[in-house]
This record gives structure tokens, sequence and C-alpha cells, in this order.
């Protein structure tokens, strides 16, 4: 399921846009820079009225400038926009593997979220039965009021620990949510156990362990 959701936020998230907008720009930039290099050449034409009232070229006029770049601004010019392209590209590149990075973590840590909720659900079903055996106890004489208290208090700090790591997991879901530029709504769908480690390395000469 990883790697789909990888796609998804290389091609969706909302600050690989603004970095794709903004290497966008700095292309544009650089052939900007790039173009006052070269001569600028204008074309334009005189038109002229007739007594039919319709109306002539009486001529054309073709014009040319070049700066000339004595003291290097133009090419310092063209360089920072080149260097400024180059930044950006580093930052894209910074950028998706950040998210990509950030969106593995969100997701392992979502995963864990909903085992340590699995766990939860069972200490709380094994307390509230710790409880009716304290009650049971001693409703029928051989238990103690302080072991029934006991038995509530615990009960009582594993629902605030449910309530706790329900917390985490919606925050969870909706940091993913985020990362993948979907609307942070907390329903996305999460595995319910994490994937088995691999087996062990077998034994080898270092350019093999290398190679694996």
């Amino acid at each position: 399921r990883l790697p789909p959701l990888a796609d998804e936020a290389l091609l969706y998230n909302a600050d690989l846009r603004i970095a794709e907008a903004r290497v966008e720009i700095a292309t544009a930039a650089l052939k900007a820079a790039g173009g006052v290099q070269w001569p600028e050449v204008n074309f334009s034409g005189r038109a002229s009225g007739k007594a039919a009232g319709g109306q002539g070229l009486s001529g054309l006029v073709l014009s040319a400038s070049w700066e000339l770049d004595l003291w290097g601004r133009v090419r310092y010019g063209t360089a920072a926009a080149d260097a400024q392209y180059a930044s950006s590209i580093a930052d894209q590149r910074a950028a998706r593997q950040a998210i990509v990075a950030a969106l593995a973590k969100a997701w392992f840590l979502a995963s864990e979220s909903v085992l340590q909720k699995g766990l939860v659900t069972d200490v709380l079903s094994a307390s509230e039965t710790i409880v009716r055996l304290a009650e049971d106890r001693l409703r029928f004489g051989v238990g103690a009021e302080a072991d029934v208290a006991l038995a509530r208090a615990d009960l009582q700090s594993y629902r605030d620990t449910a309530l706790q790591i329900d917390f985490a997991l919606a925050q969870s879901r909706r940091a993913l949510e985020v990362l993948l530029g979907r609307y942070p709504a907390a329903e996305i769908e999460l595995p319910t156990g994490l994937i088995a480690m691999p087996p062990p390395v077998t034994t080898g000469v270092p350019s093999d362990l290398l190679e694996r």
C-alpha cells in the first residue's frame, strides 16, 4: 500500500507543487536573462491614406539594438539566473525526498497506533472482567472494597489511554492525508499489521553483502 501512496503524494502534495512552480519561474527567468545577450530587432511599418479612402504602406522601419556588456552586468545576471534555476531544481528534488520520507514515517506511526489500539482494547476487556470479579467477590463476602476500588481505578486509567490512542490515531490519519494532498478527514484506511521483517542475512564475503 505504501508505494501507491508515495506516487500520490508526489503528484498532489501542495508543498511539492509549490517547488515545481518555483522551478518554472526560475526556468522563465533563465530564458529571459539569456535573451538579453542577443541583439534586439524591431520591425514596423508606416501607413498612409489615399484619396479613395483606402490605406497603403508608405515605408518600413527595421531597427536593431545591442547592449555592449562591457562591465559584465548581463553575464552576471545570466549566471545568477542559472544559479537560481539550479537551486530550484535541488530544492525540488530535496522536497520530493523529504515528502516521501515523511510519508513513510507517518505511515508506520499510524500503523503502530492501529496495533496499540488493538492491544488497549484487549486490556480494557480484561480490566472490565477484573472489575466484575472484584465486585462479585465483595458481594459474596470474600473480597475487599480496596480491591474493587483499585480495579475500577485501573479500568479508568486504561480508558484514558484508549482515548489518547484514538486521538493519536486520528492525528496520524490526518497527517497522512495532508501529505497526500487530501482533505484531512481522518478517513484513510490503515493496515492492521506491520510488514514482516526480512530473513537474517546469510554469511558471506563483504562484497556479497554490499551487492545485497
